[in-house]
């Protein structure tokens, strides 16, 4: 480790002096406080999220800066907050939601959580936009657990997991486990997005976290287009085997999109072109049933209809 000074413990690294991330100095606090890249909103299932308010849409406030620089993450271009051009985030800007109404909020990055500020998030979110049902963050793993279950305290219901196990040589490989493991203890909503490099590795990872997690989302998204025909092979067999819960992302044909009663096999959810459509049975005020057998579906969280207004891309609003 570099330095001297006190040591960081919200993540793995335990770094003394400036912390790798570029997020925190130990024994000085955040160094970028209410700092973030955009504030945006699209729709659900391009976060992607399958399980969690289908039809909806999200608001997204990404934020730079990650412990570990990984080569194939989603977030990799902001993994280093140096050089990168920062806006300071006023709560009063988190207001524009409001007419916007999204029924979830993601706080985004490489490991968002090191941050202390953003503990205040969910209950300004709530009191700026009512409507948000969901505030989720993205996580590889790396924080410490106990940053978790202060997410979990501080209105945090969710976590977007990307698991770069798959794909990345990561320090501490078993703590990135047992916080998958945790987190599906504290939250009602996960979701775990596995990039693909087509790889059996990763083919036999993707299989282990969807027979490990029967009721969590497993997206797979592939690392480049020409992996594309691969990632379908593999969740299509997947789903023959009974694997409901995994999903294609991106996936045109649309064929591997829907969420399926895992008892019968019925539609419960049906995402096409010209849009979502939620089968479920609400449940009124209980778990959703599937329309057909009636089976419980307490993985699947409702939130109202789907959006009828189109949200073609992502949009940034500040």
């Amino acid at each position: 480790m570099e330095g001297q000074g006190p040591v960081c413990s919200r993540c793995i690294l335990h770094c003394r002096g400036e912390g790798r991330c570029g997020v925190v100095a130990p024994g000085r606090g955040d160094l970028r406080p209410w700092r973030a890249l955009w504030l945006s909103v699209l729709r659900v299932e391009d976060v992607p999220l399958a399980h969690t308010c289908p039809g909806g849409v999200a608001a997204r406030l990404m934020l730079p800066g990650s412990p570990v620089r990984c080569s194939r993450c989603s977030w990799r271009d902001y993994a280093d907050p140096r050089g990168l051009e920062l806006r300071r985030l006023e709560p009063g800007e988190l207001r524009r939601l409001r007419m916007l109404s999204p029924s979830v909020f993601l706080l985004d990055g490489g490991e968002p959580l090191v941050a202390d500020w953003v503990m205040q998030l969910p209950g300004l979110v709530r009191e700026a936009a009512p409507g948000v049902r969901y505030v989720l963050a993205r996580t590889a793993g790396l924080v410490a657990l106990e940053r978790l279950r202060e997410a979990r305290e501080a209105g945090y219901n969710g976590v977007v997991f990307e698991y770069l196990l798959a794909v990345e040589k990561l320090p501490r490989p078993d703590h990135a486990a047992a916080a998958l493991r945790e987190a599906h203890r504290l939250f009602e909503a996960v979701e775990i997005h596995v990039p693909y490099d087509g790889s059996p590795g990763a083919a036999a990872a993707v299989a282990d976290l969807a027979a490990r997690y029967p009721g969590t989302p497993v997206h797979v998204l592939p690392l480049g287009e020409e992996l594309g025909d691969k990632a379908y092979s593999l969740v299509e067999k997947l789903r023959d085997r009974g694997r409901w819960n995994v999903y294609l992302y991106p996936e045109e044909s649309y064929t591997l999109t829907d969420t399926a009663c895992p008892r019968c096999g019925a539609p419960v959810v049906s995402r096409k072109p010209w849009g979502v459509r939620v089968y479920a049975d609400a449940g009124g005020g209980t778990a959703p049933r599937c329309p057909r057998c009636g089976e419980p579906l307490p993985w699947l969280r409702l939130c109202g209809p789907p959006r009828r207004a189109a949200i073609h891309r992502e949009t940034v609003v500040w």
